[in-house]
């Protein structure tokens, strides 16, 4: 088979709003479908989400009751498509259609995959056709952290815990981005704990770990590891998961010992609090 041809959308195409109707008729175009395929200049397939000109299909399946069924050409699977006048092809409708059609395939691959390009928000995710472009290679992951959208709570809470602000738009731009990341975690001049995931081309990403668990697990990684350490997020927005790994192959020097003891982090500790914990800190890392 060919290598895919999966062509990104540009910003100006629109997600298809896709309902249940809608699905059925497009997979319905996946059959008796040479004499439209064979005229279209520009087709695609939903199950590896290439997108071809209609002269480029060269093996067809052979149907008893109509005209043959066109296979693809990198993948071979007749899920070909030409789009409608309403839903003209794009790699947005293909990925939607992917992940309806093929729920089983999707989510193995999302579930074992070591690579994946980089993506902004969901519409980005669909228009880049991330769905079909999650790698297995030979990656070692070193933990697994869940994720909140940090931007959407942290500045509305109030010191009580008690009510929450209503969420600004600007504070959602990346809460579904997704991806290789950078991951940092340190305490900063002041004692307090920080956690910067920051996505491929350096925008910070509105994600915290979500447990006092994930935050001690990123703090022990990103000390012995320090730049090398990296995330995949599997799945961004509020309960999402990033997988951690090591960028180099060669194993990082010892430098810290793992927390010998466990901190619940809670917003509005006073300053006793927080030198306690700092010291705490630094007697399991052997920085006193």
């Amino acid at each position: 088979m060919l290598a895919l041809n999966i062509v990104e959308d540009g910003d100006s195409v629109e997600i298809p709003k896709v309902g249940y109707r809608d699905r059925v008729e497009l997979n319905c175009q996946t059959a008796y479908n040479r004499s439209i395929v064979e005229k279209a200049l520009r087709c695609g397939c939903f199950h590896c989400g290439s997108t071809f000109a209609g002269s480029d299909v060269t093996v067809w399946l052979s149907e008893c009751d109509g005209e043959d069924s066109a296979c693809c050409p990198f993948c071979g699977e007749d899920a070909v498509i030409v789009g409608t006048k309403r839903f003209p092809l794009s790699t947005a409708l293909l990925s939607i259609l992917f992940m309806e059609w093929f729920p089983e395939e999707y989510e193995a691959a999302k579930e074992n995959f070591t690579n994946a390009p980089e993506y902004s928000n969901r519409d980005d995710y669909l228009r880049k056709g991330v769905p079909f472009r999650y790698e297995r290679g030979e990656r070692e992951f070193v933990g697994e952290v869940g994720l909140w959208v940090d931007s959407v709570f942290s500045a509305s809470w109030n010191e009580e815990f008690d009510s929450l602000l209503p969420v600004r738009e600007e504070e959602l731009e990346f809460a579904d981005a997704g991806g290789e990341v950078s991951v940092k975690a340190c305490f900063d001049d002041e004692g307090c704990y920080t956690c910067e995931i920051k996505s491929a081309s350096g925008n910070l990403l509105p994600y915290a770990p979500w447990s006092g668990r994930d935050q001690d697990l990123l703090l022990d990684l990103s000390n012995r590891y320090g730049d090398d350490l990296k995330g995949l997020i599997v799945d961004g927005g509020f309960g999402g998961r990033m997988r951690l790994y090591v960028e180099r192959e060669a194993e990082a020097e010892m430098c810290s010992r793992p927390l010998d003891i466990e901190i619940d982090w809670m917003p509005g500790w006073d300053e006793s609090q927080i030198e306690k914990v700092s010291k705490a800190y630094s007697e399991a890392m052997g920085l006193e």
